[in-house]
């Protein structure tokens, strides 16, 4: 993303874009690589609520986070475009409100990532 200091996350995290729902697959080649037809898109703010539940000082992954959604919803897997996505927008939100130190990571393919997230990780189930 760009300019993210001129953009309103928390407004972000309230656009549902028609979700949640579940998608049934016919891609064989995704149906393999993630282990069934069954793909369930959670909102925005489902993303933010689950990272809300950490507790201060943890984090957790977005793999996680998409095989909570696809457990709690009866789905093979959570779509993971839109889930990284919608992490993202969470964790501006986030860090618009309050929260841990953001690093930029890469000079072609830039990603973001909490700063010593692995000293801070917390599993959910």
């Amino acid at each position: 993303m760009a300019n993210e200091e001129k953009k309103d996350f928390n407004a972000m995290l309230h656009d549902s874009k028609d979700m949640p729902k579940l998608q049934i697959i016919t891609d064989k080649k995704s149906i393999e690589k993630y282990g069934g037809d069954r793909m369930y898109f959670a909102p925005p703010i489902a993303y933010d609520k689950v990272m809300k539940s950490i507790p201060e000082g943890k984090v957790i992954t977005v793999g996680e986070i998409r095989q909570f959604f696809a457990e709690q919803n009866d789905a093979d897997f959570t779509e993971p475009i839109t889930a990284g996505i919608f992490v993202s927008i969470a964790a501006w939100a986030s860090y618009q409100r309050e929260g841990h130190v953001i690093v930029q990571r890469g000079r072609t393919n830039i990603r973001y990532y909490v700063k010593d997230y692995e000293k801070v990780l917390f599993g959910i189930s």
